[in-house]
């Protein structure tokens, strides 16, 4: 159990859970964290890399949410031997071997390593000092937050991993140290209050982003529901809360649970006519039923559209790439 040479740097204007997360899948991706290896104890590392505890756990703890991690009481946490894993390295592992060509390169050329490497670390430094504002993306695992994700990156054209207001409640302290008063937070109408409550210096720089159900499928299940039963199964009650909202003018029955009430799932599917499921559980759904099963197609909110197209362009540095 080695922490691999993991370090933090308060004066990297990036989040210390950030720093953390990001090297640890790096270590992955590179080789030297091979599935099934064991990771040195969260509060371990927290006390090498002097560092809020909470803030680690939460890290681990995202990372086990990804797919990335696993962990069992009694035998610690470890790389976890996933398709999630297996995913990550092979969509980084270009990147990686560029920066290793680029390494052998410098040095060929007849730099030394230490020059290189301060070289580098100079030209990081004179980014972030130019183009400090931070994209950043607050969301529950509660929501369509995949679909988020994606529409974040083809509007903008950046990457922006989702941080999970679960895990950013644990560190509260930490995460309010290391926001920058130019950052720009992208979250839901239903995590802004908590966003505002971790961030209370950024209320300027939060712009709020809804999906809506597609004008195809609305008008689809405006017909359905009127002449029969139907059901609505999300990724939590989050899920349940912005389902109930998109079809609040509706004065019919309906059924809205969420994916963890299996039990209640199977009696649905056994009185109700029809099911939408949101993108996020709707391969899980619709093994159930398969013909009684459809997907709740989404899009981004005409508002929210135009915001995030504002954020195209190089005018902004997101966390995470």
């Amino acid at each position: 159990m080695m922490n691999y040479g993991l370090v933090v740097n308060p004066e990297v204007p990036l989040p210390i859970h950030v720093q953390v997360m990001e090297q640890i899948k790096w270590f992955i991706v590179l080789g030297f964290m091979k599935p099934g290896e064991v990771l040195i104890p969260a509060a371990q590392l927290a006390d090498l890399l002097q560092v809020n505890r909470n803030t680690v756990q939460a890290v681990y703890a995202q990372l086990r949410e990804e797919g990335i991690l696993d962990t069992r009481k009694g035998y610690g946490t470890w790389v976890a031997d996933s398709e999630q894993t297996h995913k990550l390295i092979e969509e980084r592992k270009p990147l990686g071997q560029f920066m290793e060509q680029t390494f052998e390169e410098a040095l060929k050329s007849g730099l030394d390593r230490s020059r290189f490497v301060n070289l580098s670390a100079a030209s990081v430094q004179l980014q972030l000092k130019y183009n400090t504002e931070q994209f950043m993306f607050i969301v529950s695992k509660e929501e369509e937050y995949r679909f988020l994700h994606e529409e974040i990156v083809r509007l903008t054209g950046r990457e922006a991993e989702p941080l999970f207001v679960e895990g950013l409640a644990d560190m509260e302290n930490s995460s309010q140290s290391s926001q920058s008063s130019g950052d720009v937070m992208v979250t839901t109408l239903s995590c802004v209050e908590e966003v505002r409550r971790l961030y209370p210096n950024a209320a300027d720089s939060i712009i709020i982003v809804e999906p809506v159900i597609d004008q195809f499928t609305f008008f689809e299940i405006a017909h359905t529901i009127k002449t029969s039963r139907t059901g609505f199964v999300s990724g939590g009650k989050r899920g349940v809360d912005w389902i109930n909202s998109q079809i609040a003018a509706s004065s019919a029955d309906y059924i809205s649970l969420t994916i963890n009430e299996q039990d209640k799932i199977v009696e649905m599917l056994g009185v109700v006519e029809q099911v939408y499921a949101a993108p996020s559980v709707y391969d899980s759904v619709r093994r159930l039923a398969p013909d009684k099963v459809k997907r709740l197609n989404l899009q981004l909110e005409k508002s929210s559209e135009f915001q995030l197209k504002s954020f195209s362009g190089d005018r902004y540095n997101y966390l995470t790439s």
